[in-house]
């Protein structure tokens, strides 16, 4: 926030002056749909007065048109009935706008004219037989649409596709147009009846027509059942009817002012990014207590947590621009498609940070209330499992926009897949097993390991196989899976602490005050050492780890920090007294591991050089406890 100073607070305030104070006038935006509610108030019909509406407007648009009189009523028909159509996405998104439609109803009267329809057949009565069917085609077209428009309301949420709704629509869409327009035994009829039947039978295909244009009117603009773009489109409405009273919005301008708006938006998303996250996480921290952690703790959990929001008010802020740009049309599929990819590996990102940091602090709190036989390293699978979890989800979710069939991808995993399987067993052993070495962390490119006889350092990690420089500067080529089934020592796996092991041996002329003196000079030297490690020494990061978790594993193994010194009298050798010294190097490379144990063997030197004592050797006395009698003792012969 202080980057951006005072500047950033002034456009802050503008925006929401305006929009707080701003007249709330009708702009020209809406100027069709305002004539159309003056002429009728549709804020108290239902959705099925409203459809009846809109089939007597159809019905007096036919009329008008088979006598091709009344230009202008028929223009003022044709713009009324497009006008009712707009209103029905909102009137059908509007979950708290009666239907009015009774399905019990609607099936009983079915059952009714089903039964007379029988009775028509039997008394071989044409004229009823055409009227029963008539009837209940009318009522299979209400209970069609009906429907339709419940399964909108409970099947569209928040997160709902344009896909989703077309998918919705399209069913009842094909229905009605598999419905029958024609009947017959009309030239039975009398000329009366046959009037008669003509004008029901015009109503009904009027009524069917009507409903068909409904429902491909809803298929055609599906994006706006959409919820993000419902809610854009309304803000972005209301944002231009608010400026028509401060600028001439019109045809010749409105690009350019949509072009500012776009701007103006991504700015003020953009500038109080820190400030929306900050938000966020202040319910999240109100929705989890986490009593035993402190402020500090909180504020690390903060910044993981700050750059996966970032990324999100970014592209959000991009989404918004192009959609301002395209208003009142809906972005393409594609750009809206790529833009919902980026947002499923934005949150899968948010989730497995939230889950690294406030997953962990909980399951530790609930550790520190179980007893203490629960294991903690459940702890670390359960948390890997999340993980994997949020990995193959938004997997899936990504392959879904990008137009595969997850269906099908899951079903040819089955007999078909298994064939392929058995065929490269070998090469899918190879990329699961890599999947796995990089899902377990086990050693990263540059880290020097060893396993199964195989060391060096490791050059890259691939699909199927894994690089090794050797130290004689020879390359490796190792297949995955055989270093997913053996034992994997990584050498540089560690903060601190090169090991230092060494036993040295004084002569038995050693006294007991010399060697307790000789011990605690070398113990002294190794801890002033510079280069010995006596402490744990963690970073910023690495108190943050610990202070998460702190009750789940032991952190000074799980880092890598190694500080113990060991000097002690070790045994009674052959020919030495040992002094054990066990140390750790402070630096991790050879080249200083090499150079601190040379200046600590030195140094031990001089130590026991200064206590009188003598290094031993390897050597062998020979005691002759008596000599034969013909020994001569001054020539050494017998």
């Amino acid at each position: 926030m202080k980057k951006f100073g005072y500047l950033g607070y002034a456009i802050f305030i503008i925006c929401v002056c305006f929009f707080l104070f701003a007249k709330s006038n009708i702009g020209i935006l809406d100027t069709k749909t305002s004539d159309l509610n003056k002429s009728i108030s549709f804020k108290y019909l239902s959705i099925r007065e409203l459809f009846a509406y809109l089939n007597d407007v159809a019905w007096q648009l036919h009329l008008v048109s088979e006598n091709n009189n009344d230009f202008n009523k028929k223009e003022s028909l044709i713009t009324q009935k497009n006008d009712l159509l707009q209103l029905f996405i909102e009137e059908v998104r509007d979950k708290n706008k009666e239907l009015g439609f009774n399905f019990d109803d609607n099936k009983n009267d079915r059952m009714k004219q089903t039964m007379m329809l029988s009775d028509s057949k039997i008394q071989k009565d044409a004229y009823a037989t055409i009227n029963n069917e008539i009837a209940i085609y009318m009522l299979d077209i209400d209970y069609k649409i009906f429907t339709l428009f419940q399964n909108l309301r409970k099947q569209i949420d928040f997160f709902s596709q344009k896909q989703k709704v077309t998918d919705i629509i399209k069913p009842t869409l094909n229905d009605l147009n598999e419905m029958p327009k024609d009947f017959d035994n009309l030239d039975i009829l009398t000329k009366t009846q046959r009037k008669n039947a003509d004008l029901e039978i015009s109503r009904y295909r009027n009524r069917l027509s009507t409903a068909i244009d409904l429902v491909t009117y809803l298929e055609w603009h599906a994006g706006d059942f959409v919820p993000q773009d419902t809610i854009l489109h309304a803000m972005i409405r209301i944002t231009l009817q608010e400026l028509s009273h401060f600028l001439p919005v019109g045809h010749h301008n409105i690009l350019i002012i949509k072009i500012i708006l776009s701007l103006i938006c991504f700015l003020i998303l953009w500038v109080y990014r820190k400030l929306i996250t900050r938000i966020i996480i202040y319910f999240m921290n109100l929705a989890i207590h986490l009593t035993n952690q402190d402020k500090d703790l909180h504020e690390m959990m903060q910044k993981d947590l700050l750059r996966p929001i970032s990324l999100f008010l970014f592209v959000w802020s991009l989404h918004v621009c192009i959609g301002v740009l395209y208003y009142p049309e809906l972005q393409p599929d594609k750009i809206s498609s790529w833009f919902n990819i980026l947002y499923i590996i934005n949150a899968a990102w948010f989730l497995i940070a939230a889950t690294n940091s406030y997953g962990t602090a909980i399951l530790a709190n609930l550790l520190q209330k179980s007893n203490s036989d629960f294991r903690k390293e459940i702890i670390n699978l359960i948390l890997k499992l999340l993980d994997t979890m949020i990995l193959i989800v938004s997997g899936l979710l990504i392959l879904k926009n990008l137009g595969f069939n997850i269906s099908a991808i899951i079903a040819s995993l089955g007999l078909g897949g298994l064939a392929v399987a058995l065929a490269i067993k070998d090469t899918l052993a190879n990329f699961f097993a890599s999947v796995m070495l990089l899902f377990d962390n086990s050693f990263s490119q540059g880290d020097w390991v060893e396993c199964g006889g195989i060391e060096g350092v490791v050059v890259e990690i691939g699909l199927r196989r894994t690089t090794i420089r050797t130290a004689d500067n020879s390359l490796l080529f190792v297949p995955n899976s055989e270093l997913a089934g053996k034992v994997i020592q990584n050498w540089s796996r560690r903060k601190a602490g090169r090991r230092i092991k060494m036993s040295i041996g004084v002569t038995y002329s050693a006294t007991e005050d010399k060697l307790k003196k000789c011990i605690q000079e070398i113990n002294k030297m190794l801890l002033e050492h510079p280069n010995i490690a006596t402490k744990s020494k963690y970073g910023e990061e690495d108190k943050y780890k610990i202070a998460l978790k702190k009750d789940i594993i032991s952190y000074d193994d799980f880092f890598g920090y190694k500080s113990s010194i060991y000097v002690c009298l070790e045994s009674l050798g052959d020919s030495s007294i040992n002094i054990l010294v066990d140390c750790f190097v402070e630096g991790i490379t050879k080249r200083e591991f090499l150079e601190t144990k040379e200046d600590v063997i030195f140094k031990i030197m001089e130590i026991v050089k200064n206590c009188e004592l003598d290094f031993a050797f390897p050597s062998q006395s020979l005691y002759v406890e008596t000599l034969p009698k013909n020994f001569n003792t001054a020539n050494n012969t017998l």
